[in-house]
């Protein structure tokens, strides 16, 4: 039986030289679409360059290049001959890849016959003529449009009933916009309104606080004058009892004395009332008493 490893009979196997081949052409291919998306990228860069020198150009005060539609109505490589038609239409359906014009160097050459094809189609006979082409675009829509806008514009500068009618509109339209318009509503001056409305803020937090320590201030003199009030009527009142207790123990220490001093007139021994009148009483009480049971 024989040995070695058993999953390089797989076809899945990584270390088999088709596979190494297929992940190779697949990186190359990958390298070439970057170099692609690169030089994609850097022709966009500079046609925006362009684009905008043109801009500065015609802000500074330059002649302004005007957009025509010549190009669209221009006769393409694809008119000139049936074969390169053909050979277009192929590279359009992705039957043929671009890769064999850039690995045969031969796509600067193409590029510049197709090129000479384009300028020259305008001499050519058999293609479009100028006449042709500016019948075209005075046939665009688009065109059309334009020119209808440009002549309804005309009119209405050409009518000082209809400018008028258009001046009072604006006039009414901005005053209006102004009315709505917050004060300061401009981005230079927001500044100022964020400290106007924080002072404005300030001033009424200020005012609050005030009128709350006023409130407590008024508060707490209400509550030390009925304190005050209270502490007075429980005094009045403490002193009112307290008199009143004097003139009771007054009482009776009066009446005690009276009692006391009756006592040792009756019973002591110094009394001026002697035993046998003491006992003539006693039995005269006694008989009163027995008669009324």
């Amino acid at each position: 039986m024989g040995g070695g490893d058993l999953n390089m009979k797989k076809s899945w196997h990584p270390l088999l030289i088709k596979n190494q081949e297929r992940v190779w052409k697949e990186e190359q291919k990958a390298l070439e679409e970057q170099k692609k998306l690169n030089q994609l990228r850097k022709e966009k860069e500079e046609e925006r360059q362009l684009q905008e020198l043109r801009q500065i150009q015609a802000t500074v005060g330059g002649r302004r290049e005007q957009e025509r539609l010549d190009w669209m109505y221009a006769a393409g490589p694809n008119q000139s001959s049936s074969a390169k038609a053909e050979e277009m239409e192929d590279y359009l359906l992705g039957k043929k890849r671009v890769d064999s014009l850039i690995e045969q160097g031969t796509s600067m050459s193409i590029l510049s016959a197709d090129s000479k094809e384009i300028f020259s189609s305008i001499s050519n006979p058999n293609a479009n003529t100028y006449r042709d082409t500016q019948a075209k675009i005075r046939e665009d829509p688009l065109f059309l449009i334009k020119k209808t806008e440009q002549a309804n514009i005309k009119s209405i500068v050409s009518n000082p009933l209809k400018m008028r009618e258009i001046q009072e509109d604006l006039h009414k339209e901005r005053s209006k916009k102004y009315h709505k318009k917050r004060p300061f509503a401009d981005s230079d001056d927001a500044d100022s309104v964020r400290s106007i409305e924080q002072d404005r803020n300030n001033r009424s937090q200020k005012r609050s606080r005030e009128s709350k320590i006023f409130e407590m201030m008024n508060d707490a003199k209400k509550i030390s004058e009925e304190r005050k009030k209270r502490v007075e009527q429980s005094t009045k009142e403490e002193y009112e009892e307290e008199k009143k207790l004097d003139e009771d123990r007054r009482r009776r220490g009066m009446q005690s004395d009276f009692l006391k001093n009756a006592y040792k007139s009756a019973y002591s021994s110094h009394s001026s009332i002697g035993l046998g009148e003491r006992l003539q009483r006693h039995r005269g009480t006694s008989q009163k008493i027995s008669r009324e049971d």
